[in-house]
């Protein structure tokens, strides 16, 4: 369930930002963090979590607001992406080395925890939004300067006035 409020909520937040990065990101996480899985941790059978594909939303977030506050000079949110960015890594490290998860006991709520899972996805989006802009018109990274500001741009000219014939 909160896997699911988190896919949501970040996948908003991207697609507001960028939408063909989200779609690359959730697309390109998949393949591999199930590739990731079955190469490091061929013991396991099956993997169904929806947590590494946040995980890689986030790091694709994080990308997302590095560049704009990197492009406006925002140093208080710079220094909070790389803040968040360094607790996510501390938080995947302890749980790579200790098998136990840092927000949720899961040995009382019977899953395994797979943070390798976590570090693939998140490395996907921090490449996915490194990605440099495929054309023009995607080259607005602020909220609301992509491909729709741009149509909203173009409007139709004005009606003539009735007493307008066309005639000098």
């Amino acid at each position: 369930m909160w896997d699911v409020l988190v896919f949501v909520g970040l996948g908003v937040a991207c697609e507001l930002r960028s939408r063909w990065r989200l779609v690359a990101c959730v697309v390109a996480s998949a393949l591999a963090i199930a590739l990731g899985v079955l190469w490091w941790m061929p013991q396991m059978l099956t993997y169904r979590g929806l947590s590494g594909i946040d995980s890689a939303l986030f790091g694709l977030l994080a990308m997302l607001i590095l560049r704009e506050s990197l492009k406006c000079g925002s140093w208080p949110w710079i220094t909070a992406v790389c803040v968040a960015l360094f607790g996510f890594i501390v938080k995947s490290t302890y749980e790579v080395v200790t098998g136990a998860t840092f927000f949720v006991d899961n040995s009382a709520s019977g899953f395994v925890a797979v943070p390798l899972a976590h570090l693939f996805g998140a490395a996907v989006g921090i490449v996915v939004g490194l990605i440099p802009d495929p054309s023009p018109l995607y080259s607005g990274e602020r909220l609301g300067e992509g491909l729709f500001s741009r149509v909203r741009e173009i409007r139709p000219s004005p009606a003539p006035s009735p007493e307008y014939r066309g005639e000098e």
